[in-house]
């Protein structure tokens, strides 16, 4: 791991020092400037899912990110369904940045 990201600097600091790495960041956007990050594992609420992926994906970073099928949003999954029998199922997201 090479960096921390959380908008709580205090956290994003604390979680970088456990983890003896030195880079950390209160906006995810810095880190898809830094050159040294090849990739992005998301972590975040749900409903900030779709623009850190897009984000990642315009920066040209790899991005990993797990979810759950039932809180789909269009643009993901093809047609943004979230059909009933898939909302206890959980989703990998893998996008391999050319």
């Amino acid at each position: 791991m090479a960096a921390v990201v959380d908008v709580v600097e205090d956290a994003a600091k604390a979680a970088a020092e456990e983890l003896e790495i030195t880079k950390y960041y209160t906006d995810y956007k810095e880190v898809l400037k830094d050159d040294e990050i090849d990739a992005v594992v998301v972590v975040s609420p749900t409903n900030l899912h779709k623009d850190i992926v897009i984000d990642c994906a315009n920066a040209g970073k790899t991005y990993f990110l797990r979810k759950t099928n039932g809180y789909g949003f269009p643009g993901m999954r093809g047609d943004g369904s979230s059909r009933k029998e898939e909302q206890c199922e959980v989703a990998d997201w893998l996008y391999e940045a050319a």
